[in-house]
């Protein structure tokens, strides 16, 4: 198993050009006028502000007042507030026969993709702006869109098999979209003919091939579509149960003043380590955490899912056979964040509940795991919905990636009499007294880890005083909760 997500190829999927008007062109012609305020169009783009064209018409970055790109379902989606001061986008350019938003956001690093999607416009609806001038005849309206990224093909109903295991039927499928492909594993276990009978591709990519997915009982499966055009089949187990080499990441920042800077070789080399923290000597580093907030949805799923799956059947080679004696029993102790005490008769009874589902009748055309894959799959997914942090680091973070490993450090840095009285004479906090000396803080061994990135969303707010324009906020998510003895020293 393994914790490193590769590109096997990259997507060939076409885009339209992105093009804005030139008005730098003469510059080549009169080298004199070329100063920091002449450059600072072409630096802007897509770096103070994302980039949005819609039918030709270019929003400038102060007419963008909110955008977030968000992949917490299977294809990335965009929200975005525009601004038409002057009436010129309402009266001739509302998206009428080709509903797209072409999205560009810049990455201050050679070595990172900046992001250029597509998204065809799931809704739009106009308000007018109650904070428009009002001594200019122009009307201000705020348009809200929403957009899911465009993979021609994708939505369409298509009636095929495909025959193989899930891994290569997915690659099949991936390259006739012409989409790039990403995984951490090397094949499945779970080969037969795989019949789309969907009402499209995205949902037999979805409930069909992900779903009864399989490798063994210590895997469990993702598939979904990231911002570079790449779908992503991906073996959560090793993410969460075993630990990744800590990496070297880039520094790419992006800031506000960063559009007056050039890219140096200095942001091009590796210089930090890929571990998110709150400790404020790391601040002008894109790992800096600025806020974090734990969620929980533990006792819901534990109400609604139980803590035991049986799956029940219909053999249809045992015509005799009861549906009581076909069902596939499955306890998810391997993944559970629940501790039992003998004690607890309340929570003996939760950890107890058994859900069951019914699944029809097996003709036994299908490989061998495929019912039992769909429990290993659902279930591991709803593990790890349990208990998530959501925390927010200032500016464009385009060194993390969906789904992959990352360590995480939460420190405590106080002053507190109580908290070094407890530092100096508790045993069992005794081995921090030497970072508290040094350093000044103390380690949040509760929330201290390794997790892995359930979700991102990239934010533009030029709004939000308190922050950057830009925010990158993750949703992060563990199988236990017990401390990291890897992460518990940050001198390393």
């Amino acid at each position: 198993m393994s914790t490193k997500i590769n590109r096997v190829y990259k997507p060939t999927i076409h885009l339209d050009k992105l093009q804005i008007k030139n008005t730098e062109s003469n510059l080549s012609q009169n080298p004199d006028k070329i100063t920091d305020q002449v450059y600072l169009k072409s630096r802007m783009i897509g770096d103070i502000s994302p980039l949005i064209v819609i039918e030709g018409y270019h929003f400038s970055f102060n007419h963008i007042m909110y955008m977030e790109l968000y992949t917490n379902k299977f294809l990335p989606r965009i929200k975005v507030t525009l601004l038409d001061t002057a009436g010129a986008f309402g009266e001739s350019y509302i998206p009428k026969q080709k509903p797209i938003m072409q999205v560009y956001i810049r990455s201050k690093n050679n070595n990172i993709l900046p992001i250029r999607n597509d998204y065809i416009i799931t809704s739009m609806r106009s308000v007018p702006d109650s904070n428009y001038d009002k001594s200019s005849s122009n009307l201000h309206t705020r348009y809200i869109l929403e957009g899911e990224l465009f993979v021609p093909g994708l939505k369409d109903s298509k009636i095929q098999s495909y025959e193989g295991t899930s891994f290569d039927v997915l690659q099949t499928i991936t390259k006739e979209l012409k989409l790039g492909f990403a995984t951490n594993i090397e094949s499945t276990n779970d080969e037969m003919i795989w019949i789309n009978d969907d009402p499209n591709v995205e949902e037999f990519i979805k409930t069909h091939i992900n779903d009864h997915s399989y490798i063994d009982e210590q895997s469990f499966m993702n598939t979904f579509v990231d911002v570079y055009y790449n779908v992503n089949f991906i073996n959560l187990f090793p993410m969460i149960n075993e630990d990744a080499e800590i990496e070297d990441t880039y520094n790419m920042f992006s800031q506000y003043t960063d559009y007056l800077k050039d890219n140096d070789s200095e942001q091009d080399e590796l210089s930090h380590k890929l571990i998110l923290t709150n400790w404020s000597n790391l601040k002008e580093t894109p790992m800096y955490i600025v806020s974090y907030n734990p969620i929980s949805k533990h006792g819901k799923i534990l109400t609604t899912k139980g803590n035991i799956r049986k799956l029940q059947y219909y053999n249809s080679l045992n015509d005799e056979e009861d549906l009581k004696n076909n069902f596939l029993e499955f306890n998810p102790s391997t993944y559970s964040i629940l501790n039992v005490d003998d004690k607890d008769e309340n929570l003996k009874h939760i950890s107890n509940k058994t859900s069951y589902q019914y699944d029809g009748i097996d003709y036994n055309n299908t490989h061998e795991h495929y019912k039992f894959a769909k429990i290993l799959n659902e279930t591991g997914m709803s593990e790890l919905n349990k208990i998530t942090i959501e925390v927010v680091l200032y500016g464009l973070n385009l060194t993390v990636v969906k789904n992959m490993q990352i360590p995480v450090v939460i420190i405590n840095e106080t002053d507190s009499a109580e908290i070094k009285k407890a530092i100096y004479n508790t045993q069992e906090n005794s081995k921090y007294a030497e970072l508290y000396k040094k350093y000044g803080f103390i380690i949040d061994t509760n929330y201290t880890g390794k997790y892995i990135i359930k979700d991102i969303s990239y934010i533009y707010n030029p709004f939000d005083k308190k922050s950057n324009i830009f925010m990158t906020k993750l949703t992060l998510a563990k199988s236990d909760w017990k401390p990291s003895p890897q992460l518990m020293d940050l001198k390393k």
